[in-house]
């Protein structure tokens, strides 16, 4: 029997967070399956989480109009979570891909 569709392998696997918790237990299982896979926060303008993943350090810049993802603190959910790498999404192509 043949499988339906072919077997896939991502590159990386970026996506905004609230709590953290979708992001870092995805995160944590992606990475146990394959280590080299890339996991990427988006994070709005106003959140701390960009620059925390950049620097180590939490630095509030901006503001957005999104609402439950962004954070200006490391909840206990993120503490420990994979972050390779972070990007800043604003709020027109945040909707713009909403729409």
């Amino acid at each position: 029997m043949k499988p339906l569709a072919p077997k896939m392998q991502s590159d990386a696997w970026v996506t905004a967070t609230g709590t953290g918790g979708t992001y870092a237990g995805v995160a944590l299982f992606l990475k146990s399956k394959n280590p080299n896979i890339r996991c990427v926060v988006a994070d709005p303008m106003g959140s701390g989480l960009y620059s925390y993943v950049k620097t180590g350090q939490i630095t509030l810049e901006g503001i957005s109009i999104t609402e439950g993802i962004g954070s200006s603190r490391i909840t206990s959910n993120m503490q420990g979570a994979p972050a390779d790498d972070a990007i800043r999404v604003d709020d027109h192509e945040a909707v713009r891909v909403v729409y």
